[in-house]
């Protein structure tokens, strides 16, 4: 099974932006 360095980049650019939308939310809860 092989990776494509696109996809690995790919993958890790979709979990970065998961990991900072989470944590918005959160900040943006205890503002409120």
């Amino acid at each position: 099974m092989t990776f494509n360095s696109q996809q690995i980049i790919l993958a890790i650019h979709s979990i970065d932006s998961m990991k900072k939308w989470s944590t918005e939310r959160k900040f943006s809860i205890v503002a409120n």
